[in-house]
C-alpha cells in the first residue's frame, strides 16, 4: 500500500508522494579530496627524504628524462597535495587525466613526475613508465619505509561487515594494551587520531602513508579494510598483508564489475598469491568464512594457510550462542580445542559472523582466544552500524548503513527479533550505482518491514524521481504500506510523528556519512544530528 491524501492505499498501484523538482544534470563529479583540507598539513611522514635517484631503482621505470639528483619526501596522486620534495604520479582516472597537471606539479615544486606520456619541454624530472599506479604504489611503499613490513596488517574483505570487523579487531588489540590502527570506509584512526576519508581503501599512496604515521605513532598493528575496487584499481600494491578475512560476498558494486561473478573473482584474487604477484601485494593467511558460498570454493582453491569460521560442522572457529537480545549477544567461543566465553555487546547474528572473523585475524597476529574474547566484550559498533539514538523517546531509533540487499535484510531481521511492535523504515537506493538492486531492495522493504518511507541517497547524477520509481517497482510487488517523501528529513519526521512506543525506527543507507549528493554538490548531512534534533523538538514523544 502507498500513502496518499491521509490514507494509505494499495501498493499494486505507484504511490507517487511529492515529487522532487529537476534533474541535478550531467554535470561530471569533480575530483574529491580523500582527506579534508585542514588535515592535508599533517600527511607528509616525517621520515628522512629518499633520494629520487635510489628510489628509481626499486621502481620499474622504462625511461627517465631529466636529472635524477632530487630528494623526495612524499608521494601522491593528486596534485592538489603536491608541495616541495613531493613525487608526482600521473594517473589516468575516470574523470580527470593526471597528466594535464604536470605543470601545477611543477609549480608547486615537485621532485618528479612519474608519467605513461612524457610531456615534452617540461622542465621537471620525468619517469616513465608503463603502469603508473602500480608505480605509485611501489613508490609510496619505499619513500614511507615500508611500513606494512614493520606492522601487522589485518585485511577484511567482503560486501558487508568489513568495518565491524575492523573496530572490532581494534578492541581486541586494546584489551591486551597494545595499539590498533583501523584504515577504511570511516577513515585512519588510531590512537586519539582521526581523520576522514572518501573510499573504502583509499590510493595507494594514501594507504603506504597512513600505515607509515600509525607505525610512527605506536601503532604495533593495523586492521585494514580491502575493497573489491581497491583490488581492482591496485590500490594495495606493495602492501604486506598477515591475514587477510572474508566476511561474505552478496550482490554489489555491479554498476562497476558487471557481474556477481565478476565482483566475487575480484574478491577472491586476495587469496590467490599468483594473480596478484604483479602487484607486490602479499598475504600471510587466510581467514574465510565456512558459510559463505565464496569461502566454501576458496578451500578449495587458495594455497594460503587458513583458518575457518561460522557455522558449518567443518568450520575451526565457532561460536554457540548463550543468549541474545538488544544489548548483544552472549556466546562460547570454541577454536581447535580451546574455548572462551564473552558477552558481544553487538546484536544480531551476523555479527556474531562479524566477531568470529575478528577473533580469526587476532588468532593470526598471534593473540590467544581469551585475550580475543575479551577484546569482544570491551567492543562497541562503529558509527552508523546498528546506531541507536535515544532522546527519551517511548519508540526505538537505529542508524544503519546498509545499502546492499542482503545487508538490508540482515539488519531489517535482526531489528525484528527485539521490536515487539512495528518496524517503521526510511531507506533510498543511491544514484549512480547499480540499479538492478533497486526493486529488490523494495521488495525486501516490503517484506520486512511494516510502513516503509521512500526517500532519497544520494542520487548524484541521475534523477532522484527516477530511481524511487525504480525502488516502488519491488514496493509494489511486495504490497508494502509506504510512502514517497523526496526529502529525507521530511521522511525521517514523518516516520517518527507515527511511531509508538514498541516500534522502532530504522534509518537505513547513510549510516556515518557526513553528505547527501545531489548532482555534483555534497550537501552536509548526518543522519544523527537530524534525528536528534527532531525528536528534542518533539520533547521526546515523537
Amino acid at each position: 500500500m502507498a500513502f496518499e491524501g491521509g490514507r494509505f492505499r494499495s501498493g499494486a498501484r505507484r504511490g507517487h508522494g511529492r515529487r522532487a523538482g529537476p534533474s541535478p544534470g550531467d554535470a561530471a563529479p569533480p575530483r574529491r579530496r580523500l582527506f579534508p583540507r585542514r588535515e592535508r598539513a599533517m600527511m607528509v611522514q616525517e621520515r628522512p627524504p629518499v633520494l629520487l635517484a635510489s628510489l628509481l631503482r626499486a621502481l620499474p621505470v622504462r625511461e627517465v628524462r631529466g636529472e635524477i639528483a632530487a630528494e623526495v619526501r612524499d608521494v601522491s596522486s593528486d596534485s592538489r597535495e603536491i608541495g616541495p620534495g613531493f613525487l608526482f604520479v600521473a594517473l589516468r582516472g575516470f574523470h580527470a587525466d593526471g597528466h594535464a597537471f604536470l605543470r601545477d606539479a611543477l609549480a608547486k615544486g615537485a621532485a618528479a613526475a612519474v608519467v605513461e606520456r612524457p610531456e615534452p619541454g617540461l622542465a621537471l624530472p620525468q619517469i616513465v613508465v608503463s603502469d603508473a599506479r602500480l608505480t605509485l604504489g611501489i613508490a609510496a611503499d619505499e619513500v614511507h619505509g615500508r611500513p606494512s613490513e614493520a606492522i601487522p596488517v589485518l585485511g577484511v574483505t567482503g560486501t558487508n561487515g568489513k568495518t565491524t570487523v575492523t573496530f572490532l579487531v581494534r578492541s581486541i588489540f586494546q584489551a591486551v594494551g597494545r595499539t590498533c590502527g583501523v584504515l577504511g570506509t570511516l577513515g585512519a584512526r588510531w590512537g586519539t587520531t582521526e581523520i576522514a576519508a572518501v573510499n573504502t581503501t583509499p590510493g595507494a599512496d594514501v594507504v603506504h602513508r597512513m600505515l607509515g604515521r600509525m607505525l610512527a605513532g605506536g601503532a604495533s598493528a593495523v586492521a585494514m579494510e580491502a575493497s573489491s575496487h581497491a583490488v581492482a584499481l591496485r590500490r594495495l600494491v606493495a602492501v604486506r598483508f598477515r591475514a587477510m578475512a572474508l566476511t561474505n560476498v552478496t550482490r554489489d558494486h555491479l554498476d562497476f564489475h558487471g557481474t556477481v561473478e565478476a565482483y566475487r573473482r575480484e574478491k577472491m584474487r586476495l587469496f590467490l598469491p599468483q594473480e596478484l604477484a604483479e602487484d607486490r601485494l602479499q598475504v600471510g593467511s587466510a581467514v574465510l568464512n565456512a558459510d559463505d558460498e565464496t569461502g566454501a570454493r576458496l578451500l578449495g582453491t587458495t594455497p594460503l594457510p587458513r583458518l575457518t569460521y561460522g557455522e558449518a560442522d567443518a568450520a575451526d572457529l565457532k561460536a554457540e550462542v548463550l543468549r541474545s537480545g538488544i544489548g548483544g549477544t552472549a556466546l562460547v567461543l570454541r577454536c581447535r580445542g580451546e574455548e572462551a566465553e564473552t558477552l558481544l555487546p553487538l546484536p544480531g547474528s551476523f555479527n556474531v559472523a562479524n566477531a568470529l572473523a575478528a577473533v580469526g585475524l587476532a588468532l593470526a597476529a598471534g593473540l590467544r582466544l581469551d585475550e580475543a574474547a575479551a577484546g569482544l566484550a570491551e567492543a562497541s559498533p562503529p558509527p552508523g552500524r546498528m546506531e541507536r539514538v535515544d532522546r527519551g523517546q517511548a519508540f526505538g531509533v537505529v542508524i544503519d548503513y546498509a545499502h546492499t540487499p542482503d545487508g538490508f535484510e540482515r539488519l531489517l531481521d535482526t531489528v525484528r527479533s527485539f521490536t515487539s511492535g512495528r518496524i517503521l523504515l526510511v531507506f533510498g537506493c543511491g544514484g549512480d550505482r547499480d540499479r538492478g538492486k533497486r526493486p529488490i531492495m523494495g521488495k525486501l522493504a516490503a517484506e520486512k518491514a511494516d510502513l516503509v518511507f521512500l526517500t532519497d541517497d544520494n542520487p548524484r547524477t541521475e534523477d532522484p524521481a527516477a530511481i524511487r520509481r525504480e525502488v516502488e517497482k519491488g514496493l509494489a510487488e511486495g504490497n508494502a504500506v509506504y510512502e514517497t517523501i523526496p526529502d529525507r528529513e521530511e521522511a525521517i519526521a514523518r516516520a517518527f510523528s507515527l511511531a509508538r512506543g514498541a516500534d522502532t525506527v530504522v534509518l537505513a543507507g547513510k549510516g556515518h556519512e557526513r553528505y547527501q549528493i545531489v548532482g555534483a554538490e555534497r550537501r552536509p548531512w548526518s543522519e544523527r544530528a537530524v534525528s536528534e534534533r527532531l525528536l528534542d523538538a518533539a520533547g521526546g514523544r515523537a
